[in-house]
């Protein structure tokens, strides 16, 4: 129609209308098919207006009006304008909304480009490498150039190891900040476990990943070097020997040594990690000074404390763990947590020893027997000799401890391992060494009895050197079907304070390394019998003058002193007196190493006995009305029956007083006391015989 004009559809702007295609979709017949082509993508409102501005005229149906799209839309159609010049036109109304369209696209269309040329140089500039390769330059943790958290695990170590260096790898980026951070990441993970091949780690890839191939720049920029005849190029090893630091570095060492112990006790110390950052700064700036590269500045002669500090870490988790371990468990969590603590204390004395650190930072962690306490030794350092006793002579005061003894210089003939079996996996039968015994000659180098001792005896830091010689004897597990030949019994060994260790026997066998080998006595027992093994163990101790531990030795009887004598009864007096002095100065003489004093105790006896005849001699007349015959006929047997309790408490204390008044007194004057005794005796029998003459 000519006088027609044509509106967009109000669904754009009105809320009401635009339920009207919900509506008539719902409302369409089941017989109408779907349209055919594809709906076309969601636009934004500015985006509808601008293509409905664009798309000109067409012939719709009526009723319907089709989009770009190719959808179907219902519309809004005016016939006529209104002739009433007070109504307003629809299009005064649609004019400015038609030039902010127009504006609002131009502006969308060039935020558009300007945000996808933005994006494009972005992605450009932020490659995923590169972010990696600035990362890891900038790190100074070997937790944090690996990129996980700290503590963490092996396995997580490995895993994020080997990622790194697949996408660091300078095969695949040439440059020299791609070496860089390949050489940083393999430090880091020898930082963390320098005990571990990381060679072999970097090639236990998945089944079907294809193995790395290196170029000539993969660890050298200049190509020209470590090219041989062949025209190949020799890879060279990122884990190269260490510089040893000289005077300067050491003393800058023991600034850092009361910091590095702090460290041990508390690994979050932050004070003690503060002056540890001041000294690697004093060392850098000093490799700088050297000429060292950029890298090198880094990462030479630097205090590697993170490193010593994640292991403390770990050792005090697997402690802690261990605390709250159940009952029943306990011994399992305990060996478990004893291996882990090892494995750290390993690691500590590897970075040590490959670092050239001070010998005082191997630190040792172990577990009490309890598993309550985490125990710390700090090894002994050597005394500076003073000045003026720097010669020879000074060399020799103090004792040399050298790898294969104990602490005092005992020399270490084997050791044996201890293996307990456990379930790990589907492999059920496990072995893991959770102990050593070791045979040391304690008793001279001439002796052929030796001692058995645990590894705790004897110390962890013998433990090891001997574990690490590379001509050490282990003593092997012996079965029971040992038909060796057996020539000569050599030593033997036991340990006399714990005899549950048991006993080892060196024997000389023809064949073996040096000749000898060192068997149980259960095997040396069915190889010649019991009896016949039994007394060349014996003759062993007897020419060491000592009994073997399963044979007690022999308690000899004693009589008790006062125990009676027939032929005391029996005796005259002069007899019993005479007889008596000499058997007891001579048992006197035997007892106390001394001739000729006599005690108080014979002294008192033979008075006593004396006293005792005359007694019962007068007693017997006297009372021979009131008492009869009886008491007459009674024998001095009655007299000498049993002591009463007094009796021998007096005499017990005389005994005691006897040895310190003979040590005192002097040969002669005891020689006078023996002959004045003798004559109180013989006054005392002249006295009893008178008495008896006047009694009858």
């Amino acid at each position: 129609m000519a006088g027609s004009i044509t509106y967009p559809s109000l669904s754009l702007y009105s809320p009401v209308s635009s339920t009207q295609p919900e509506a008539e979709s719902k409302k369409r017949s089941k017989e109408s098919p779907p349209p055919e082509e594809a709906p076309a993508p969601k636009l934004s409102k500015v985006e509808q207006i601008i293509a409905h501005q664009r798309t000109p005229p067409a012939t719709p149906e009526p009723e319907t009006v089709q989009d770009k799209g190719g959808k179907k839309k219902s519309r809004l159609e005016i016939v006529s304008k209104p002739p009433f010049p007070s109504v307003s036109d629809a299009t005064d109304d649609e004019q400015p909304r038609k030039f902010k369209a127009a504006k609002g696209k131009k502006s969308l269309t060039s935020n558009i480009n300007n945000a996808s040329g933005s994006s494009a140089e972005q992605s450009k500039s932020r490659d995923p490498k590169d972010v990696l390769i600035t990362e890891v330059m900038k790190a100074s943790s070997p937790y944090e150039i690996l990129g996980i958290p700290d503590p963490s695990e092996l396995e997580v170590i490995i895993h994020a190891f080997k990622r790194r260096r697949a996408l660091l790898h300078p095969d695949k980026n040439p440059g020299k900040d791609t070496t860089d951070a390949f050489k940083k990441v393999y430090w880091a993970a020898e930082c963390l476990e320098p005990g571990l091949d990381w060679n072999k780690a970097a090639k236990s890839k998945a089944a079907g990943e294809p193995k790395p191939q290196f170029k000539g720049n993969a660890f050298d920029t200049e190509p020209e070097d470590g090219i041989d005849e062949d025209g190949d190029t020799a890879m060279k090893n990122p884990q190269e020997s260490n510089p040893v630091p000289d005077a300067r570095h050491h003393k800058l060492y023991a600034q850092a040594t009361p910091f590095i112990i702090s460290l041990f006790e508390n690994p979050d110390d932050a004070e003690a990690r503060e002056a540890l950052k001041k000294i690697n700064t004093s060392i850098v700036a000093q490799n700088k000074k050297d000429g060292l590269t950029a890298l090198d500045q880094v990462n030479s002669f630097t205090i590697r404390y993170e490193s010593f500090a994640g292991l403390v870490k770990v050792a005090t988790e697997h402690w802690r763990i261990l605390q709250k371990a159940p009952v029943e468990q306990f011994i399992t969590e305990y060996m478990e947590a004893k291996c882990a603590i090892d494995r750290c204390n390993d690691a500590i004395a590897e970075n040590v020893q490959l670092l050239h650190y001070p010998r005082g930072w191997k630190v040792r962690f172990s577990l009490s027997p309890d598993g309550r306490f985490l125990r710390r030794e700090y090894p002994e350092e050597k005394k500076p000799v003073p000045s003026n006793d720097s010669g020879p002579s000074a060399l020799g005061k103090t004792g040399k401890w050298k790898p294969g003894k104990t602490r005092k210089g005992e020399p270490i003939l084997g050791c044996r391992e201890l293996v307990h079996w456990r379930k790990r996996g589907r492999n059920l039968k496990h072995p893991e060494v959770f102990g050593y015994r070791f045979i040391v000659q304690s008793n001279g180098r001439d002796s052929r009895i030796c001692e058995i001792r645990s590894g705790s005896d004897i110390g962890w830091r013998a433990t090891n050197a001997y574990l690490e010689l590379p001509d050490k004897r282990m003593i092997r597990k012996i079965d029971e079907s040992y038909n060796e030949d057996i020539t000569k019994i050599l030593k033997v060994a036991y340990s006399p304070e714990k005899p549950s260790l048991g006993m080892l026997v060196c024997v000389e066998v023809p064949g073996r390394k040096n000749g000898i080998d060192w068997i149980p006595r259960t095997t040396l027992r069915k190889i010649l019998g019991k009896a016949d093994a039994d007394a060349e163990i014996e003759d062993i101790f007897e020419e060491e003058g000592k009994t073997p531990h399963w044979k007690p030795a022999r308690l000899d009887y004693k009589p008790r002193r006062w125990q009676h004598r027939a032929w005391e009864s029996d005796a005259t007096d002069d007899d019993i007196t005479d007889s008596d002095l000499d058997s007891a100065s001579e048992t006197e003489t035997q007892h106390n190493g001394s001739s000729g004093r006599p005690t108080s105790w014979l002294l008192n006896r033979v008075a006593g006995r004396s006293g005792r005849a005359t007694r019962h001699s007068l007693g017997s007349d006297v009372d021979s009305d009131s008492e009869g015959e009886s008491s007459h006929n009674r024998s001095s047997k009655h007299y000498r029956g049993k002591r009463s309790s007094g009796t021998r408490m007096r005499g017990v204390h005389k005994r005691m007083l006897k040895a310190t008044a003979s040590q005192e007194e002097d040969p002669e004057f005891a020689e006078l006391i023996h002959d004045l005794y003798n004559r109180i005796a013989k006054m005392n029998r002249n006295i009893d015989r008178v008495m008896a003459k006047v009694g009858h």
